[in-house]
């Protein structure tokens, strides 16, 4: 009897020390299920966040979560910031600082730039790991008497057409293209995350001024550069029209190949 005790604390031990380590190593999308409302109206999320931020992964895993809901469109972009920690982010771009710190200086947080960021909608800004808060957030904006409108979006070789919407309204609102990687998985072998293999979901890849738009329906077409279709691997488009280059999100569209 005194074997088979010391047999099973021996696995009990051993299962707990597994368990333990698979989590240091896999860092997967086992966030709780997320309840917010169906939503007849888009809703669009800026994830700032960075391999290099420790505090990141539950505001990745959060936004895998929110991705597989309706009239979600999300867009992660990774800081280079946090390089200096020991590892290159794989996914970093410098134009996401860049988009971070605009963003930042139109909402009045010039100061309070940080990782993991989300804005929502371009105008609604909090910590990214917050799930209460970022649900309670989604769930007031889907009421909103400003509701973001529609852009069909379609793609034939190296064309993209925008059938844009009529806002109504006539100032300038700036469109941009985000060329996207839906799913990566990267193993990281520095810094504050190594030795872990984190799964990230919506990834910018490349982003394209695609002009101004005054707010009336109009289609026009944008090629996509040659610098883009190349050498840059992406499985989404998806176009975004704003107040300015920072402002309040009004219409988005998107494609996936």
């Amino acid at each position: 009897m005194k074997k088979l005790i010391i047999l099973l604390v021996s696995i009990a031990f051993c299962a707990l020390i597994i368990g333990v380590w698979a989590s240091q190593r896999h860092d997967a999308f086992d966030t709780a299920p997320v309840e917010i409302p169906p939503s007849k109206t888009p809703i669009v999320i800026e994830l700032f966040t960075s391999q290099g931020c420790v505090s990141c992964p539950p505001a990745d895993r959060l936004l895998a979560t929110l991705v597989t809901k309706d009239n979600v469109y999300a867009l992660s972009c990774h800081v280079t910031y946090w390089d200096y920690n020991g590892w290159n982010d794989t996914l970093g771009l410098p134009v996401c600082n860049q988009r971070q710190k605009g963003l930042g200086q139109t909402l009045g947080n010039g100061s309070r730039i940080y990782t993991p960021q989300m804005i929502i909608n371009g105008h609604v800004e909090l910590i990214g790991s917050s799930v209460d808060k970022v649900v309670n957030a989604i769930s007031q904006l889907q009421t909103s008497h400003s509701p973001i409108r529609y852009i069909d979006t379609s793609l034939k070789g190296a064309q993209i057409t925008l059938d844009m919407p009529d806002l109504g309204a006539t100032k300038p609102y700036n469109v941009t293209l985000f060329f996207i990687k839906k799913y990566v998985e990267t193993p990281i072998g520095r810094g504050s995350n190594r030795d872990k293999t984190i799964e990230y979901v919506q990834n910018v890849r490349a982003v394209e001024d695609a002009g101004t738009w005054g707010g009336a329906y109009e289609t026009r077409t944008v090629n996509i550069p040659p610098q883009i279709s190349r050498s840059i691997n992406f499985d989404e488009i998806i176009a975004v029209a704003r107040d300015g280059l920072y402002g309040q999100i009004r219409a988005v569209g998107r494609y996936t190949l």
